[in-house]
């Protein structure tokens, strides 16, 4: 009878233990994805900054044309 819950008591352990490798091999694959996505996060901000900075500089662009074309300056 002991050494039977002493063989159960082993295999739990075992049990826990392998559950418990899962565990921390699931942390690391979520971990790497959140680190993946913040790095694709901030590339598409950087992205997106650049963009809105071009459409500005364009939008500056057609206003000096517009008030050089308005006032007869247009070359």
């Amino acid at each position: 009878m002991v050494f039977i819950d002493l063989e159960k008591l082993i295999d739990a352990e075992k049990k826990i233990e392998e559950l418990n490798n899962d565990q921390e091999t699931l942390i690391d694959v979520f971990s790497e994805e959140r680190d993946r996505r913040d790095a694709e996060e901030k590339n598409l901000r950087k992205k997106l900054q650049e963009a809105s900075n071009t459409i500005q500089e364009l939008l500056d662009k057609i206003r000096l044309l517009e008030r050089k074309s308005s006032s007869g300056k247009l070359e």
